[in-house]
């Protein structure tokens, strides 16, 4: 799990897709590995969908890009209203 003060850190690097990529690849480890506390995990998605939408707002095509599996990764974790935040946004892209 990542710490404020790290996450802070990461805030501060411009790349919001290796970012949020990073994010979702420590949450998918810490459910494999049933890693407690649980809420460090729900914490790490949470920072991973507000990373998602940092990306949203500056690179289109690369939040496309991993959405899905930034909605499967909230899903899992019953953060429905993220989940359909992220596909919704999906949606509205790919319905113009």
């Amino acid at each position: 799990m990542l710490s404020p003060r790290a996450f802070l850190s990461l805030r501060q690097w411009a790349d919001w897709y290796a970012t949020t990529d990073l994010l979702v690849s420590a949450v998918s480890r810490r459910q494999e590995a049933a890693a407690q506390p649980a809420q460090d995990t729900v914490s790490a998605a949470r920072n991973a969908h507000a990373a998602w939408r940092r990306l949203a707002a500056e690179d289109a095509e690369g939040a496309a890009e991993i959405a899905a599996d930034v909605a499967a990764m909230l899903e899992r974790l019953g953060e429905t209203a993220r989940s359909q935040d992220v596909l919704a946004w999906t949606g509205q892209r790919f319905d113009r």
